[in-house]
């Protein structure tokens, strides 16, 4: 009887080990992808900062193109009628 109930403990105690190391190698594991994620949350914000300098820089040139377009227009338009 004494036997099965060291069996017993051995067993639990080996279950609690595994538990453990499990435990914490899954503390490991998320604590990694957290600083995978305020990494990858960085260069994110960077691009995002990035693309909206572009889309200024081209916004500014098409309405300055458009400009040119309805003055172009507009002149063409007034030579046409002075004929």
């Amino acid at each position: 009887m004494s036997d099965v109930l060291d069996e017993i403990r051995l067993i639990r105690q080996e279950m609690a080990t595994l538990r453990d190391n499990h435990l914490h190698h899954i503390e490991k594991d998320i604590s990694k992808m957290q600083t995978d994620i305020a990494v990858m949350n960085e260069k994110v914000g960077q691009l995002e900062a990035f693309n909206e300098d572009v889309k200024d820089f081209i916004r500014g040139y098409v309405q300055k193109a458009v400009s040119v377009m309805v003055a172009a227009l507009m002149a063409s338009l007034g030579v046409a009628s002075q004929m």
